[in-house]
């Protein structure tokens, strides 16, 4: 997946702080809540696809997903090799993750976003950037390693 560009590429690390966890979406949380108390099977993704916005979501639903050139949701395989192992309910990305601006118009992008598809499909998680950040013509934009940050609270 990493695309090797000529000329000098910009690389640009979209951090979070240590305590933003991403919120689940209306639609996960209802397929979890239907899974336990149901019985109804979840088919949990064996990929995960993680994407940019350019507008948040609220739940899931709405905003505006990035679209410069060049820009895709990057594939993650389930397991512990692309995410760390879950510990107090908390899983974070083993790996880094990046998009490049092969286009000549810049984007700002605000929030983050994981789905069960590489294109339409459910979202399952998203959370807003600290601070929103440009990814410029030629520029790479990367989340490093354990910037991402998936939770589920558990009850005192």
């Amino acid at each position: 997946m990493k695309k090797i560009l000529a000329g000098l590429m910009l690389s640009l690390a979209l951090l979070l702080p240590a305590n933003a966890y991403a919120g689940m979406s209306a639609y996960l949380a209802q397929a979890l809540a239907a899974q336990v108390f149901n019985g109804t099977a979840y088919t949990f993704p064996t990929t995960i696809y993680i994407g940019l916005y350019t507008t948040c979501p609220s739940g899931g639903t709405g905003g505006t997903e990035a679209s410069f050139t060049g820009y895709a949701r990057v594939a993650e395989t389930v397991g512990t090799t692309d995410f760390t192992t879950a510990s107090g309910g908390l899983v974070k990305n083993n790996v880094a993750i990046s998009w490049t601006n092969t286009g000549t118009t810049g984007q700002t992008v605000v929030c983050y976003g994981a789905w069960d598809a590489s294109t339409g499909g459910d979202q399952l998680f998203e959370n807003t950037l600290t601070t929103s950040q440009t990814v410029n013509a030629g520029a790479t934009a990367t989340f490093a390693v354990d910037a991402l940050s998936w939770q589920f609270v558990i009850s005192p």
